[in-house]
């Protein structure tokens, strides 16, 4: 019998698109094996020899929906390790509703690539909830001294969106 709830082989099921991400947290769920393949997500997100697999385990983390995987994704986003290759771990908080690093990731879209800019913009429309007003007129001030600031232009523009966002 196949067993789709052992993170290695699933894993390898889901590079040779044999079964589905959805599919594997269904099978975990339905086994009540979620705490237990969380965290052996966690501490392989974090270990240096699952490194090529960083971005299959985000997906994974992202699909478990878990906001108990927020500081261990902060922290991975944190090492020097992961400039230039943070784009996963940001995507991985999407369904999250991290309002509480809401500054962070506006920190980050100021100053990370492309594809980390794209990712915490996402994030950050997709959040819902009461924000303190400090909170906002920070975030507000970061992007505009960012903005009077000389930058590549798909970088202005998407700060541009992202202050309207922020516009009271």
């Amino acid at each position: 019998m196949t067993d789709y709830t052992d993170l290695e082989f699933a894993a390898d099921q889901i590079r040779k698109d044999k079964i589905s991400i959805q599919q594997f947290a269904k099978n975990i769920d339905s086994q009540g094996k979620r705490e237990q393949i969380l965290e052996q997500l966690h501490n392989r997100l974090s270990d240096r020899t699952f490194i090529s697999e960083r971005s299959l385990y985000c997906s994974l983390i992202k699909e478990f929906n878990c906001k108990e995987s927020l500081p261990i994704l902060w922290e991975m986003i944190g090492r020097d390790e992961t400039k230039g290759r943070r784009g996963s771990l940001v995507y991985a908080m999407e369904n999250m509703n991290p309002i509480d690093y809401l500054e962070k990731l506006v920190d980050l879209a100021i100053v990370d690539n492309y594809e980390v800019l794209c990712n915490a913009i996402g994030v950050i429309d997709g959040i819902e909830g009461f924000i303190d007003q400090m909170i906002l007129s920070n975030c507000r001030n970061k992007i505009i001294n960012a903005l009077a600031k000389p930058m590549p232009e798909w970088r202005r523009a998407a700060l541009e969106l992202l202050l309207e966002e922020f516009q009271e």
